[in-house]
């Protein structure tokens, strides 16, 4: 005798759920903070650019093989996209070496190589920019022979980046 009722009871709640609620969708929800009418729309494919430059722990130097040759400097270079993935993309790359200086916020001291012993380089054109290209790294290899003479280690390495649409981005490293 008790399921009958327990029957009638469950479709009583349903019927008053059914009434009370409606069959209409639910609001959309409004967004907490307006919308600015005037804010320019940013294309998807502005995440696909480099947003940050990274020099990898690959970098350093290579010994000379014989004593009349200078040193030379790898340097390992990769962009990230908005996404921290590593891209190739068309840019300019510019690399400084520094003197390291202990004990002050900005260590890069005295220039010691600047762009006008390493020129600029400019990679935004396939064949240069497939030349320096590391597919298996996904990140650029730069090769500089030079021979500072007397100065000694640590080093710092800056590398700065100017994309195509503007945007300078850089990254420091310390070379011992």
């Amino acid at each position: 005798m008790r399921r009958p009722a327990f029957a009638l009871s469950v479709c009583l709640v349903s019927v008053f759920l059914l009434l009370a609620g409606g069959c209409e969708a639910p609001a959309p929800m409004m967004p907490s903070e307006p919308v600015d009418a005037n804010a320019p729309d940013i294309p998807m494919c502005a995440f696909y650019c480099p947003a940050s430059v990274s020099i990898l722990p690959l970098t350093g130097f290579a010994p000379p093989e014989t004593n009349q040759e200078p040193s030379t400097l790898h340097i390992y270079v990769s962009l990230l996209d908005a996404f921290t993935r590593q891209i190739k993309y068309p840019a300019e790359f510019r690399f400084e070496l520094y003197k390291y200086v202990q004990f002050v916020s900005d260590n890069k001291g005295e220039r010691l190589i600047g762009p006008t012993i390493w020129p600029d380089l400019k990679l935004n054109d396939p064949q240069a920019n497939d030349y320096y290209w590391e597919d298996y790294l996904r990140a650029y290899h730069f090769e500089f022979k030079f021979d500072l003479g007397p100065v000694e280690p640590p080093y710092v390495l800056e590398v700065t980046c100017k994309c195509g649409y503007g945007k300078r981005l850089s990254a420091t490293l310390e070379l011992k």
